[in-house]
């Protein structure tokens, strides 16, 4: 809601300000996005959550070509962490659970294209291609256990269970692959005055590869406002 309410405010105040972009102008701009999200189900004898955070931050300096067209190079980072549990009891003999993290993050060079349409005195429509590259590095950590007596442990509480017990498995490592993602956004430039800009990117069309040497290939479609990227920016 309160996305959407920002967004409205950028659009009424467009009508009482004034700013133009044109050939030759240099664009600076950063932005960044934070979303965490948590979830669980199950019965009384299954259950499961899952907790995910993600941060993004860009940063880019583009040149004006023309007055609608932008070149431009940046520098991105993405940070996810995501945490699977889950527990199952079979027939009141015995029980499994399972906790399982894996935290990644990457920097990414990336190179853009923009496309511009003045849309009001200060109040830009753009539609953004940019195309990004790095090695992507992955830490996981899994603890899986098991006993034939039945009890009643939270899986939060799963390391104060797994301790003396015979039956546990812990798994961890970590690894790095390349990584390939291209993307196209459509954003919101609005003008503070003729030099300062607030943006809004509102997710879009994207696709990643996440190892070259095998078929790791996703496309995604997300205009989520959970996902928008907000920013600032100034204009030389």
């Amino acid at each position: 809601m309160k996305r959407n309410s920002l967004l409205v405010l950028m659009l009424f105040l467009s009508s009482f300000l004034f700013a133009q972009i044109e050939k030759g102008d240099v664009l600076i701009s950063l932005n960044g996005n934070y979303s965490k999200s948590a979830s669980s189900g199950g019965f009384v004898k299954y259950t499961m959550s899952n907790e995910n955070k993600t941060l993004n931050l860009g940063s880019m300096v583009g040149y004006m070509i023309s007055e609608r067209f932008m070149l431009g190079v940046g520098l991105n980072y993405n940070w996810e962490k995501d945490i699977n549990a889950y527990r199952f009891a079979f027939l009141n003999e015995s029980i499994q659970a399972e906790r399982t993290e894996i935290e990644s993050n990457v920097i990414m060079p990336t190179l853009y294209c923009g496309y511009y349409v003045k849309v009001a005195k200060n109040l830009y429509f753009n539609a953004k291609f940019e195309l990004n590259y790095g090695k992507l590095k992955s830490d996981y950590y899994s603890v899986y256990a098991s006993k034939e007596q039945v009890f009643e442990p939270s899986i939060d509480n799963l390391a104060d269970y797994i301790i003396g017990n015979p039956d546990v498995e812990v798994y961890t490592g970590s690894e790095k692959v390349e990584y390939f993602k291209a993307k196209i956004s459509p954003e919101i430039m609005y003008f503070l005055n003729t030099n300062m800009f607030l943006n809004i990117s509102m997710g879009g069309f994207e696709y990643e590869i996440l190892d070259w040497r095998g078929d790791y290939s996703n496309w995604h479609i997300n205009f989520n406002p959970q996902n928008w990227k907000f920013g600032f920016g100034f204009k030389l």
